[in-house]
């Protein structure tokens, strides 16, 4: 009985072959975050990851990957300008920083069923306890901020 229960709630197993796309290459599963690849951005080794509990993902999340990799660089100076703005409101306590300080970490289409918001990760030198993240809808922003 547990194990009709577990499969009809469970996950499936894990895809075992490469997702592979014409325009973004090669991608491997990873469980519990979907389709992960490095990708060099900014002179880095970043991931970009599109969402997935083993589903390949929409050719709309494709779409979403592709204009963040051919697009992120062109725009970093207007996420800068969002990120200087957004900062000067949070309280004197909060952490300051320069948003030139911020390295990228990780591109992050994780929603199939909306796959066109993506989450921009960033690290900040030494911080150990905190994520920032730029969310976008589209080429839209919708927010910074930062996870602890």
């Amino acid at each position: 009985m547990f194990e009709r229960i577990a499969k009809y709630f469970g996950r499936g197993p894990n895809p075992t072959e490469p997702f592979v796309d014409d325009q973004l290459g090669e991608f491997v599963f990873v469980r519990a975050i979907g389709w992960q690849k490095k990708v060099m951005l900014e002179g880095r080794i970043v991931n970009l990851l599109l969402g997935s509990d083993g589903e390949w993902p929409s050719p709309q999340m494709r779409d979403t990957a592709v204009y963040w990799l051919a697009n992120f660089e062109r725009r970093r100076p207007e996420f800068n300008d969002v990120i200087r703005a957004e900062i000067q409101t949070w309280p004197t306590e909060e952490l300051l920083f320069f948003p030139e300080d911020l390295k990228l970490q990780s591109i992050e289409i994780l929603w199939p069923n909306r796959s066109t918001v993506c989450m921009i990760y960033f690290e900040l030198n030494d911080d150990d306890y905190r994520q920032f993240h730029l969310t976008f809808d589209g080429p839209e922003f919708r927010g910074f901020a930062y996870d602890d």
